[in-house]
């Protein structure tokens, strides 16, 4: 019985003929290599945060972020301990400490600014769609606004952040941090010495984890409300790291255009197909906005070590102060350049959604829809063609001598 020969001989001719077309050992290994070290370095960047600013640091720098001081905010909100919606902690304890904080601010701020303060307690109900939906009644929530008023008083501004947390974690990072961010930058523009344009409206909101319900009262109900054209909105689904921005539009691509001028870009639209799909059981104060209050804006939230999310882990000592700079630095650039944005007068949307992702933290791309589907397509087109060049580039007459050996081989046996 004839012996078959090497099976791979029908697509490239004998084994002599093959090994002209083989790769030399050490480019495998080089490949390993350096798949390797760039894994190494996404992780090296991933894990790179900028430098904080102390208070020793405020006289070279008299209107940058200081993260130390916002940590002092965040260390005295977390000492209150888990504040639970109706809870003694949240609804007394931590509004007299931002109350307090917030009026200290506006003592000490620059004549030409105009700051007010209002707390809303709100009774309400809404119907948050999900794959069974769910009917939300609540009563008596409260929400700790402060206004920034800027030279036009017909738009806003909207920041949020929340300070309740759930009743099994002191909410370091779900949602303090957010929350202490929003109050040093309170600080910062209520020195300067010239107004914004548009009004800035500062949320702190005292029931997100009921779920989004002191969101729903403020934009639903809330006299300022009504002036809010673009949102910002901070959340945190883990403890540290960097807050990456994982929502935008809907529809608007020159948010993009502003935040690519963020001083640590850092964002992925896989982020924003998963909660706009569905297949994450979990939302934000972001969705109430943009559904009940038909606003536009940016999503952001810390994701680093989730397995402290929702614990009593979610503890101050375990946000180094580089985060709070990182949150810190682009939400004070974003802040201030929507207060100046031109956009704000009519917020345009195009009718087509964003496709966006950072380089390494250095950079942002953001192209359409329609320009990703291009891009997509002609990467399939081009390897469809890579493949069938591969294939037939080889030399018809190996491929006609691979298929008799082939036949003769069998009809030997």
């Amino acid at each position: 019985m004839a012996r078959p020969k090497h099976f791979y001989s029908f697509i490239i001719g004998t084994p002599e003929r093959a090994s002209i077309h083989s790769l030399p050992c050490y480019v495998g290994v080089l490949t390993i290599f350096a798949l390797t070290c760039l894994y190494g370095i996404v992780i090296l960047v991933d894990n790179i945060l900028p430098t904080p600013l102390t208070v020793l640091d405020e006289s070279r720098y008299p209107h940058a972020f200081i993260a130390e001081r916002a940590s002092w905010d965040l260390k005295n909100l977390t000492d209150i301990g888990p504040r639970v919606v109706g809870s003694y902690e949240n609804e007394v304890l931590a509004v007299e400490y931002l109350t307090k904080t917030i009026n200290s601010i506006m003592q000490e701020s620059h004549p030409n600014q105009y700051l007010e303060q209002d707390i809303q307690i709100v009774t309400g109900s809404y119907y948050l769609s999900a794959k069974q939906g769910v009917i939300n009644v609540y009563e008596n929530v409260q929400n700790v606004v402060v206004k920034l008023h800027g030279k036009n008083g017909s738009s806003s501004v909207l920041v949020n952040a929340h300070f309740d947390s759930v009743p099994t974690s002191p909410g370091a990072s779900d949602d303090g941090i957010n929350v202490a961010v929003m109050l040093e930058i309170l600080r910062i523009m209520s020195k300067l010495e010239d107004r914004p344009i548009h009004n800035v409206i500062f949320l702190f909101n005292g029931a997100e984890e009921t779920p989004l319900q002191a969101s729903h009262g403020f934009i639903t109900q809330h006299k300022w409300a009504k002036d809010c054209k673009v949102v910002i909105n901070m959340d945190s689904t883990g403890s540290g790291g960097k807050i990456i921005l994982f929502q935008t539009g809907p529809k608007t691509p020159w948010l993009l255009k502003y935040y690519n001028g963020v001083p640590h870009p850092y964002g992925q639209v896989a982020g924003e197909e998963l909660f706009q799909s569905g297949f994450l059981p979990s939302g934000t104060d972001f969705r109430i906005f943009r559904d009940f209050g038909k606003l536009v804006g940016l999503d952001m939230a810390f994701i680093k070590d989730g397995y402290r999310y929702h614990t009593k882990n979610d503890q101050f000592a375990y946000i180094p102060l580089g985060s709070y700079q990182h949150v810190g630095d682009n939400a004070l650039f974003l802040i201030k350049s929507f207060s100046n944005a031109p956009e704000l007068y009519e917020p345009v949307s195009t009718g087509e959604e964003t496709v966006y992702f950072d380089i390494l933290g250095l950079y942002m791309i953001s192209y359409s829809n329609f320009i990703g589907t291009i891009v997509n397509s002609c990467t399939i087109v081009l390897s469809v063609a890579v493949f069938f060049y591969s294939i037939f580039s080889l030399k018809l007459e190996n491929i006609v001598r691979g298929f008799l050996q082939v036949y003769q081989s069998f009809h030997s046996l």
